[in-house]
């Protein structure tokens, strides 16, 4: 306060200077007086210390306008992506959940003139099953609480010409899911026809019949009503529904 005191003195003077600064204010009409306060009152404020005169900046404004303006246009297409999101989710519920990176297995695994086609399933507590009056060399036994889920494949060779059908080399990967529950890995068996680990020529027009198989709980044996196949080959994964 001291430099605006300083300030007020030097007004003052400048106001009476006719008469002399510290002599008798002059007769002065009202306007003047009131142009004298106004002038002493600007020069006040614009040396005061504690006044912080500037010229408003509307740059910050725009900037939070700018601001303000990409955000909603964020949420807008967060929304978007949400609401899409919603309808894949709905289209993925109406097909059973499956999402199809690869037409058929042959696709998936490039079998060139083989023909693979799902052919139905079987629920057994062993198999193969034995007929009557026949031993069986190998059977493959489901655990306590749990039954065999045997999925039937028909691998047929229509290229016009002897074909060696080889799954061995592509080193597939499968899983199966009943009534939409779990994914569950088929098991790594011995059988001959074993559909991953199958390995051997086939004749022209020729159809072998070859098997996946997986353990269910007894609960989900009793009534199937619908059967998904994952399958993976490298880094590329597809889902088929079987039934």
């Amino acid at each position: 306060m001291k430099r605006s005191k300083a300030v007020l003195t030097g007004v003052l003077c400048t106001a009476f200077i006719l008469s002399g600064c510290g002599s008798a204010i002059p007769d002065m009409t009202e306007h003047q007086t009131m142009m004298i306060s106004e002038y002493a009152a600007g020069l006040l404020l614009k040396y005061d210390e504690s006044y912080n005169a500037r010229v408003v900046d509307s740059t910050e404004y725009h900037e939070e306008l700018a601001s303000k303006a990409a955000a909603e246009e964020k949420l807008k297409e967060e929304e978007a992506e949400k609401e899409q999101g919603n309808l894949q989710q709905d289209e993925v519920k109406e097909t059973g959940g499956i999402k199809q990176t690869a037409a058929s297995l042959e696709e998936l695994y490039q079998l060139e003139g083989i023909q693979i086609r799902y052919s139905g399933f079987g629920i057994y507590d062993s198999y193969p099953e034995p007929g009557e009056g026949e031993e069986l060399i190998f059977s493959l036994g489901a655990t306590d609480g749990n039954k065999l889920l045997v999925l039937f494949f028909d691998v047929t060779n229509v290229s016009g010409a002897e074909k060696e059908f080889n799954m061995q080399d592509a080193e597939p990967r499968f899983k199966i899911s009943v009534n939409g529950g779990a994914k569950r890995n088929t098991l790594f068996t011995l059988l001959p026809e074993e559909l991953a680990e199958y390995k051997g020529n086939i004749e022209a027009d020729q159809t072998i019949k070859t098997v996946i198989v997986a353990e269910i709980p007894i609960s989900e044996s009793e009534t199937v009503d619908s059967i998904v196949l994952s399958a993976k080959q490298g880094n590329e994964n597809a889902q088929f529904v079987l039934q």
